[in-house]
């Protein structure tokens, strides 16, 4: 059971096709530029220059992860929503969802699993469905389903 669906093409800013935009890399130049200079300026003052930074980098890091950790902690993840609230919502502010379900040498539930997902309540032009299978699993691939 093969579909073929229409590539959808994502605006520039909303892609990781690019990983560094072009003041990144200009930061990163500079950056190449300033340490160059400084090894050929003050070669003895490197190594301890490079510790400072990495220990700055592991200082920041470690505060930061504590400041995310407490702040956590504070406040409940858990968010309510009513089955009234969750009803009252029209198709076109609810987000499209996809779902992946990976299997793997499981042709016993992957009917079972198929009917479950089958049963969400969710307008299915706003639901994706994949079903992930190896492809050298041929008893999952030809499970009927």
């Amino acid at each position: 059971m093969t579909e073929t669906r229409e590539a959808v093409v994502l605006p520039a800013h909303l892609s990781a096709r690019t990983i560094l935009g072009r003041a990144s890399l200009i930061m990163l130049a500079c950056a190449v530029l300033l340490f160059a200079g400084t090894v050929l300026a003050l070669p003895h003052h490197v190594p301890p220059l490079i510790t400072l930074v990495i220990a700055m980098l592991y200082l920041w890091s470690t505060i930061d992860r504590n400041f995310l950790v407490l702040k956590g902690l504070k406040s409940s993840a858990l968010i309510r929503v009513s089955d009234d609230e969750a009803l009252s919502l029209t198709s076109d502010e609810l987000p499209v969802y996809t779902v992946l379900l990976p299997v793997y040498d499981e042709p016993s539930i992957v009917s079972n699993l198929i009917n479950g997902v089958g049963r969400l309540d969710y307008p299915s032009d706003k639901l994706e469905i994949l079903l992930l299978v190896e492809e050298d699993d041929i008893a999952t691939e030809v499970s009927p389903s």
